[in-house]
């Protein structure tokens, strides 16, 4: 039976057909030592007070966010309130966003094919989708 009290963000677009193709995503596992460490540095940086004071939530609770491979791999300034976490490991690669589920892992897959940035240009996701449909059949995947 379909569930007509969940509504999605977004209508079906050629980002979530990208994404449904990624492997599934994964957050980091620390050892217990680097856990510790995690732990200490991440809840009294700067970034994570920030976000805690405007959210009014834990950020560690959000599932379409891997904050400890942010933190492992350098990925997010926690030393810098409001700094934006990147939605890949620089040097991996691995999805730090979820890219079925957070709401702006899209924008990767526009940079990455297109080479522009969409909150530069402020564009919408439906807007973005369009232009990529468009870029997809012009220059292929």
């Amino acid at each position: 039976m379909p569930r007509y009290d969940v509504i999605p963000s977004h209508t079906y677009d050629i980002f979530d057909e990208i994404a449904s193709k990624e492997p599934k995503f994964k957050h980091t596992i620390l050892s217990p030592k680097e856990e510790k460490k995690f732990q200490k540095e991440f809840t009294s940086s700067p970034w994570y007070k920030d976000f805690v004071m405007r959210n009014k939530e834990d950020p560690l609770n959000n599932p379409d966010y891997d904050y400890r491979g942010a933190w492992k791999g350098g990925a997010l300034d926690i030393n810098t309130p409001q700094a934006h976490g990147l939605s890949r490991d620089p040097s991996t690669k691995k999805w730090l966003k979820d890219p079925r589920t957070h709401d702006t892992a899209w924008k990767e897959y526009y940079m990455q094919r297109t080479g522009m940035n969409p909150d530069k240009a402020n564009l919408s996701r439906g807007d973005a989708a369009i232009q990529m449909e468009s870029y997809l059949k012009l220059y292929g995947k």
